[in-house]
């Protein structure tokens, strides 16, 4: 246990440092004559809190790439060409995998109607 006022605290803090870090020692910084501040060493931290479950581990298929986009056999037959609007009622496919809010789809259709009527 080292005990200094601020002073010798400023002007020696390489010093006080060195010793926290190598010996262990704690150091109690005064002004005074009563102690403000305590410097120790700081406790390693924890590692690998959690372990990962062996069981969970994913493995893919020989030149699976994940990164890539699903193609059309991906997908289940079931499940192939559902649209987003299908599913919620409020997207529309304009083009084969590009969709838009159904309000803004009406809205560009019925713009599309009166600019082709009024031409």
């Amino acid at each position: 246990m080292i005990t200094v006022n601020t002073h010798e605290a400023k002007s020696k803090l390489s010093k006080l440092l060195a010793a926290v870090e190598e010996k262990g020692e704690v150091v109690f910084i005064c002004r005074n004559g009563k102690v403000v501040a305590e410097m120790k060493a700081v406790k390693p931290a924890r590692r690998h809190r959690l372990k990962p479950d062996p069981a969970l581990k994913v493995t893919f298929a020989p030149g699976f790439d994940p990164s890539e986009p699903a193609t059309e056999e991906d997908w289940p037959e079931e499940n192939r060409n559902i649209g987003i609007s299908t599913l919620s009622g409020r997207f529309h496919e304009t083009r084969p995998g590009q969709f838009v809010r159904a309000s803004a789809a009406a809205s560009s259709s019925a713009l599309a109607l009166s600019t082709a009527s009024a031409g």
